[in-house]
């Protein structure tokens, strides 16, 4: 998102340990605010490790998020507290500081879940009547709702899902209805962190004022980018990938 144009602040907890210095200096190398990353002795920074196939795709995901299971409503507040344009809240968190992030008196126009796992899917059981945008896959919707219709979701509260649906790319739904965006002809290189990149661009394009439709082919373009070997793209790196691959697409970058 901060390489996309967005003002981006962090709130998350990081070990006292040499991974999360560099983390942090990673991170305010790219301009993002991190005064609200507290630092601990009791846990060390989280790790995730992903053993892929020769394809690319992912075999095996492992992480250790410990150090986040201790973080408190109350940790959060100083961030909470600050005014923001939209949330990005993932399911990392523990259940209660997602449900005390929901219902904030001081909640943004905007706020955007992203459910992670099937595992961790499930700490939005009964809360998608207050998510403004949901990101998923179609196994942890299916965790939610025991479908992978998104309708489904819709129907449980959320206001708008963007799912992704493996090969078949992207299925788009609000109170619009439902549109899908077939996967863009890529060779996969690593699938490591697409999904995170077509996140974060879509919600960068739809705090613009695209449409969620035209975000999402914004945030489709950064997965393609992150699946070509791209470890975090600029507008520039879209534009060039939306002349190519989505002439679509190229015309809504005005707005970012």
């Amino acid at each position: 998102m901060a390489r996309l144009g967005a003002r981006v602040s962090l709130a998350s907890r990081i070990g006292d340990d040499a991974a999360g210095a560099a983390l942090l200096a990673e991170l305010e190398g790219q301009g993002i605010d991190t005064r609200n990353v507290d630092r601990t002795a009791d846990a060390p920074t989280a790790r995730y490790w992903a053993v892929l196939e020769p394809t690319g795709e992912l075999a095996l995901g492992l992480a250790d998020m410990a150090v986040l299971d201790a973080v408190m409503p109350a940790d959060l507040e100083p961030a909470a507290t600050t005014k923001a344009a939209a949330w990005f809240i993932d399911t990392n968190l523990p259940a209660a500081c997602i449900d005390h992030l929901l219902h904030h008196p001081a909640r943004p126009p905007l706020v955007a879940l992203d459910t992670v796992s099937t595992a961790k899917a499930e700490k939005l059981r009964g809360r998608l009547a207050v998510v403004d945008l949901l990101f998923t896959n179609q196994a942890e919707a299916a965790m939610l709702t025991g479908d992978t219709d998104p309708l489904g979701l819709l129907a449980k509260g959320a206001k708008a899902v963007v799912m992704g649906a493996g090969a078949a790319g992207l299925v788009i739904a609000d109170a619009t209805g439902v549109s899908r965006l077939a996967a863009l002809a890529i060779e996969k290189k690593d699938v490591t962190g697409a999904g995170d990149a077509q996140a974060a661009a879509t919600l960068v394009a739809v705090l613009a004022g695209l449409e969620l439709r035209d975000a999402a082919r914004i945030g489709r373009l950064a997965a393609a980018a992150v699946l070509d070997g791209m470890s975090a793209p600029t507008i520039p790196d879209l534009r060039a990938l939306a002349s190519r691959l989505d002439s679509a697409a190229h015309e809504k970058f005005a707005r970012l």
